[in-house]
Parts: C-alpha cells; structure tokens; sequence
C-alpha cells in the first residue's frame, strides 16, 4: 500500500459490504500500518487518511449486513453543541441519532468541510437533502453512531407573552426550544465563521506561504469581519436574544422588564461609537489599497478575528449554561437562566467597547 516513489505499489483497496465489515477492514489496513510500518496510532490514522485522500481507499457499504448495536447512551444539545472542533471532536445529529463524524471528516467522500459546517448540531435536514433514498449513505454513516439525542420531559407550567403577532402561550419545552434553536445558530456562526477565517492558513497561489498574510488575504479578513457584523452579530442582537429574552422573562421571571434585552443590545450597537467603528472598517475596506502596507492593518485583521471568534464561543458558552438548566430533571427556578441571559448582554456590550478601543488603535486618526 506504500505509495510508488516510497517503494510500494500503491495498492487500490476497495471495500464492500455492511457497516460492521468495513469497519474491521479499516482497523484492520491500520493495524498493519501500525505493525510494519511501526508507526503510532495517530500517525496510522493519517496514513489511512492519506490513501483515500490519493483516492485509493474506495467504500461501498450496503444495508443488507446487520449494522452495529446501537447504543442507548442519552446525549443533550447542550453536549453535542460542544463537539465542532479539532479539540472536542465533531459530532452531528441525525432523526435524533448522535454520530461522532470525526474520523469521517478524513474519509468523506464530498470533502471535510461541508462536516465541519454541520458538526455540534441536528443535520437532519443537510443530510437529507444530499443522501435522501441512499441505502448504502444510511448503512454507511451507523459505523459512526454513540447514540441519542435526550428528550427532556418538562412540567405543565405555562405563561402568556407578548410574541411578534400578538400575545402566545408558552411552556418550558417552548423555552427549551429556543435555547436549544439560539445554540444551534451560535454554533453554525462558529462553524461559518471557522470556515471563513481558514482561508488565512491556506495557500491561494502555487507559489504562495500559507502562513503569509498576503494583501489578497487581509481584504478577505476584513470582509468576514464585516459579514460577521451585518449578518451574524446583527440578527442575534436584533431577533434571537431579545426573542430568548422574551420567552424566558414571561414563564421564568416576569418581575423583569419585558424589553430589557432588547433596549441593552440596542444601546450597545447602535452608539454612536460603534457606528463610527463600523465606519472606520468599512472605509478601510473600500480603500485598501492605501492601507495594505500599513502594518497596523495586520494588527487591525489580527484584532477583529479574534474578537469575533472569542464573541461567538463566550455566547456558546452562556447559552450552553442556560440551556442545561432547562434539561434538568429538577425544574429551575430560572435565576441561572436570567443570570446567564444578563451575561449575554453584557458580552455584546464588552465586544462593541473593545471593538471600538481596537479601531482606535489601529486606524489612521485622519479616518
């Protein structure tokens, strides 16, 4: 299986047959790998990934064979929603069945990335749309199966709030619901966003250092910076948080004002401020030409990448807190859920504050 020039014959392996099957060949090409080739575990998973990448490793795996036992293991959307990383692993859920795709990312056949993009989240729909009536997809993707998606089961408590058409009444599976749709969103933004910035490490030209931080590279940064912005931060700050807000203020705690997440997000995006560092960006942006040079641009790119990635894992990271109280068998009380909706916003004020100090630094005061 060694390729040509390191003194093999660069062997085709074509495997057919149920799911079961195909994993013990594949373990078993890594097992032998690890034994002739005396090579570590890590090291035999990338020459596995290697030889489909060369596409010399080819699957076809069917139905007809009885797929692995499933497991009864019981996973909350809070825990998938931390798996969309190379250090957490990437899971997705699939008609509320659990699959770690990790090891799948190498050996897709349609590329990693469109994997990464739906890892940490329900890909029921994606993958329906890509691999509907395909028997050998859905033979194929229980190798990877660890269980579950947990239904929570919740009391009968409901209230009345005010909703976009008028009053509605809502329950804690309706809160539920929309932590669990707010965290998905936040957890495509990641992916999007990761997608997006991977651009910065890979090469563009033949001759181009993928570490180079070339002109081409820096508008392209700026330009996911300001999609994050108009795209990404505006509809969270516009719909989703005050939406959540809303829901849980009525059922949880409706001694608070109905519209105070609205009137914070609103305070924080829309000062005066943040426009004039919205402004700033753009100007450099339309006029790069005569900023490319300018190190403080690199610094400028360095600074708005990172705020936009540490944003969209601090939001992770509360939404995720929220969202477990809710998937307690203890009902909550609903002060962490308040606590950590607080937190949201003041996360969005501190991003607009440092947003605004990092423009400063960076820009030319003539801007």
């Amino acid at each position: 299986m060694r390729p040509k020039p390191e003194g093999g014959q660069a062997a085709h392996v074509y495997v057919c047959g149920g799911a079961r099957f195909a994993s013990r060949v594949l373990e078993t090409i890594k097992l032998i790998f690890r034994r002739y080739e005396r090579c570590s575990a890590a090291q035999a998973n990338e020459k596995l990934y290697r030889l489909t990448g060369a596409g010399r490793l080819a699957q076809e795996i069917h139905g007809g064979a009885r797929p692995a036992a499933p497991s009864s293991r019981r996973y909350d959307y809070s825990e998938i929603a931390q798996h969309n990383d190379e250090a957490n692993g990437y899971w997705i859920a699939i008609e509320g069945v659990v699959y770690d795709v990790s090891e799948l990312l190498h050996l897709h056949p349609g590329g990693r990335r469109i994997l990464q993009l739906y890892a940490g989240m329900d890909a029921t729909e994606g993958f329906a749309r890509a691999h509907a009536g395909r028997a050998d997809v859905e033979a194929a993707r229980e190798r990877y199966r660890i269980g579950l998606v947990r239904s929570p089961v919740f009391d009968d408590h409901a209230a009345i709030v005010e909703g976009p058409t008028g009053p509605v009444a809502v329950d804690r599976s309706s809160a539920y619901r929309a932590f669990v749709s707010a965290l998905q969103l936040v957890v495509e933004m990641q992916n999007a966003l990761a997608a997006d910035q991977s651009l910065q490490t890979e090469r563009v030209g033949r001759s181009d250092d993928a570490r180079e931080r070339t002109p081409y590279k820096l508008l392209r940064a700026l330009e996911t910076h300001q999609r994050f912005s108009a795209s990404y931060l505006s509809v969270l700050a516009s719909e989703t948080l005050p939406g959540l807000w809303q829901i849980s203020q009525g059922l949880l705690f409706p001694d608070a004002s109905r519209a105070w997440m609205k009137e914070a997000l609103e305070c924080a995006s829309q000062s005066e401020h943040a426009q004039q560092s919205a402004d700033r960006i753009d100007r450099v942006a339309v006029a790069f030409e005569s900023f490319k040079l300018d190190p403080r641009t690199l610094e400028l790119v360095h600074a708005l990448e990172r705020l936009d990635r540490e944003l969209l894992a601090s939001l992770k990271a509360e939404l995720t807190c929220a969202l477990r109280e809710l998937e307690r068998p203890q009902q909550s009380s609903g002060a962490d859920v308040r606590l950590a909706c607080e937190r949201i916003a003041a996360l969005v004020r501190r991003y607009q504050s440092e947003l605004t100090r990092t423009v400063c630094r960076n820009c030319r005061s003539s801007l």
